[in-house]
Formats: C-alpha cells, sequence, structure tokens
C-alpha cells in the first residue's frame, strides 16, 4: 500500500478533539460507515502518560505549581486517542487528557476532530483541533515525543492557547532530497488567562495563521505567522476607562481598549542524527497596542548528546517583555483615578532566563526516564513566570525533576 506524505513524515499527531462532542456525533451519524469488512481494522487506540516529580529549592514562590516539597501534581497525566476510519477517506479523531491538575482552561475531552484526505498529500480537519503555533503543539503533553521532561516555558507558557474550534488545511510534497509542507487554518478560542489585572476572560473571536515547513536530511526549518483579534473582558477597566474619559483623560482612556489585533511570529531549526541533536525556537508575540497585553520575544537554544539509550542535553531559554508607557495626564489631585491609573503603571513582568540540564533513558520501547535540574534566574520585582512571590525573594531558584514518560 502506497503511503501518504502524512505518512512518510511521521509527525506523531496524537490527534483528538473537545467540547463539541454532541454536534460532533451528529456529524459522524450522517456519514457513510463504509470501505472497511473489519470493523476492528477501522478502530485504532493510542495513548500516552507520564508521571513527573518536581522540587523547588526555594520556600519564598512557586514555579510552574512546584513548590518546596516533593509534588507529582503539576505534569502528571494520562491521555488516549481513538481513531475511527469512517471511509477510505474519512475519519474521526478524539483525545481525552486526565491530569492531576488542572487548570481552568483544560478540558478532559481536548482533541476532537474529522479528517477528510483525498490524496496522499492533502489534509483537511476540522472540529477541536490543536493550535499549530509552536514545533511541539501537537505532543505538547506527550513527553515522550522530545527529549526534555518540559517543553523551554519561555517559549510555551504564555498568552497563546493550545486548542481551538475551526478548519485546517494541510499540503505536503515529497522527493528524494527534500520533504515540504504548508499549513494554514482559521478559528475562534475563548478562554481566561492570569493577567497583572487578575482572572481575565477574553475571546479569540477570529484568527488564522500560516505554517511553512522543510525537511532537508537531518535539517528542518519552520516558519509560521498567527494573526488574531482579542477581546478581553475585565469589568473593572471598562468602569476605569469610563471614569478616565468622564474626567477628560482621555488619552489614559484609550490605552485601556480592550479589543487588540495581534501578530505571531514563529522560527524555528533543528538538527538530528542519531548521535546528537540541536535545536532552536523563537516566538514574538506582537499587539497593536501594548498597555495591557506585551510585547513578548522569547528563544531557546538546546543541545543534546546520544549514547544509546542514554542522551544528555542543556537547555538555555530566555524571554523578553516589554509594555508602552501610560500617558503622564493623570495627576495627583485626581485622587483615586490617579490611584487606579499607578497601579495600572506597575505592571509585573515575566523576564527570565533559566538553563537546564538532564539526562534522558530509553528503558526500552516506549518507555523512558528522564531527570533534569533547572536553574531559574529572574529580575527582583517582575514576576518571571513565579506565583505565590512572597517578600524578599530575589527570583533565582533550582527546580529538580525526574520523570517516567510512555506510549502505547
Amino acid at each position: 500500500m502506497m503511503l501518504s506524505f502524512f505518512d512518510i513524515k511521521c509527525r506523531r499527531r496524537y490527534q483528538g478533539v473537545s467540547r463539541v462532542t454532541g454536534l460532533f456525533a451528529s456529524i459522524l451519524s450522517l456519514l457513510p460507515l463504509t470501505g472497511h469488512a473489519n470493523t476492528d481494522e477501522a478502530l485504532s487506540f493510542s495513548g500516552f502518560g507520564r508521571i513527573t516529580a518536581g522540587y523547588l529549592d526555594t520556600s519564598q514562590a512557586k514555579y510552574m505549581g512546584y513548590a518546596d516539597r516533593l509534588s507529582l501534581k503539576p505534569e502528571t497525566l494520562l491521555g488516549l486517542q481513538t481513531s475511527y476510519d469512517l471511509s477510505s477517506t474519512f475519519s474521526a479523531t478524539i483525545q481525552g487528557v486526565l491530569r492531576t491538575q488542572r487548570s481552568a482552561d483544560d478540558e478532559l475531552i481536548n482533541w476532537a476532530y474529522l479528517s477528510w484526505q483525498p490524496g496522499d498529500n492533502l489534509l483537511l480537519k476540522g472540529g477541536r483541533l490543536q493550535t499549530p503555533f509552536f514545533v511541539l503543539s501537537d505532543v505538547l503533553d506527550v513527553g515522550y515525543a522530545y527529549p526534555w521532561i518540559s517543553a523551554p516555558q519561555q517559549v510555551y507558557n504564555s498568552w497563546l492557547f493550545p486548542t481551538y474550534n475551526g478548519v485546517d488545511l494541510s499540503w505536503g510534497h515529497s522527493t528524494d532530497t527534500f520533504d515540504s509542507s504548508l499549513e494554514t487554518y482559521i478559528g475562534q478560542y475563548s478562554g481566561t488567562h492570569e493577567t497583572n489585572y487578575g482572572s481575565t476572560e477574553y475571546d479569540v473571536r477570529i484568527f488564522g495563521g500560516l505554517i511553512a515547513r522543510v525537511d532537508i536530511n537531518n535539517l528542518t526549518l519552520r516558519l509560521s505567522h498567527h494573526r488574531g483579534k482579542v477581546q478581553l473582558d475585565k469589568q473593572e477597566l471598562t468602569q476605569l476607562q469610563t471614569s478616565l474619559e468622564t474626567a477628560g483623560y482621555t488619552q489614559t482612556a484609550r490605552t485601556l481598549n480592550q479589543t487588540h489585533w495581534i501578530n505571531v511570529e514563529e522560527a524555528a531549526v533543528s538538527y538530528e542524527t542519531l548521535d546528537y541533536f540541536l535545536r532552536t525556537e523563537w516566538v514574538m508575540i506582537n499587539p497593536q497596542q501594548t498597555y495591557l497585553i506585551a510585547n513578548i520575544q522569547n528563544y531557546y537554544v538546546s543541545a543534546g548528546y546520544n549514547m544509546n539509550p542514554l542522551t544528555f542535553y542543556a537547555t538555555f531559554a530566555q524571554s523578553r517583555v516589554k509594555y508602552q508607557s501610560y500617558p503622564n495626564e493623570v495627576p495627583v489631585s485626581a485622587g483615586a483615578l490617579y490611584d487606579a491609573v499607578a497601579a495600572l503603571k506597575s505592571r509585573s513582568q515575566d523576564n527570565l532566563i533559566s538553563w537546564t540540564f538532564g539526562t534522558r533513558w530509553d528503558i526500552r520501547p516506549k518507555i523512558a526516564f528522564k531527570a533534569e535540574v533547572t536553574l531559574l534566574d529572574g529580575k527582583p520585582g517582575e514576576n518571571a513566570f513565579f506565583s505565590s512571590i512572597q517578600d524578599g525573594f530575589n527570583r533565582n531558584a533550582n527546580l529538580y525533576k525526574i520523570s517516567l514518560e510512555w506510549v502505547f
């Protein structure tokens, strides 16, 4: 049987979809379940999991949910994906992830979509999909698929959301010397995010992107551009904006506009052989205005050496966060308005440098054990991705983690 481009590429897309299961089931009932004499051949299951323990060597803050006691909660998970071939060209996929620690936006069923592949090089998907912002977007929960325990947080832990409701179209071309692909998508998303103003609801009413990838022997190049319209929903900011406009402070009031167009640019390069790997990825989040949402430029560089069954690696990562300065038009005599604007100006930031050193041991096929330490170096007075910060904390700490990871 001829393999399609998407099989040749071995994308390892542990695919699935979410909340729209009612509509999803209705669509399934309308599609012809033909082309498979044996149901067992059409139905497939796969899964992944990890048990991760971590310890942060400070009692003055938390990082990624870890504190100064050993914890399994922040990253331990179990995922299951099932796919069913409805015909020779149509298939349905659902994926669910059980987490020991869930955020407000984490759903049990995180992917649920229909796929249509009319030929070897074209693939159309619709439903709840993984947002293709990064190289590892499709496998971010599948720790076995990459060398580290956690993907570099400066790049992968930001405003960007992991899933969306929409459609995705991929086209690929394969030759004897190189493989290439183009991917475009459009959709929407609603969720919450912890900001300087507390938990904030937001809607991405429309957004889309274009991703290009080229593989030449051991070298992989990826470029992507994404653009979307974001609507924040923070009632306190709306009330403050109205008060500023009423008082005549129109310049400051305009800075509290909660509707923004945001561009996201991403670039990645990797070179991998049987003996070693080099990886780097850069992302820039560029809002239309950066009073409420920061301009962010983050990147990492990682290198590893393989001594089968062991892999030794080191990763450097850095985040750079900038806001625009608010106008200085509200005088001290304005009282409560001055205090409110002053509070806005004291925005915390997530500038952070980190070094990670670790080892991966492939115990047997589909099972790996990892151990790593991350040295965190943030700037005093900023969040630097830390939480529950106590007075006197200098934003320096070490995070120790071990993890058992598998796929099936």
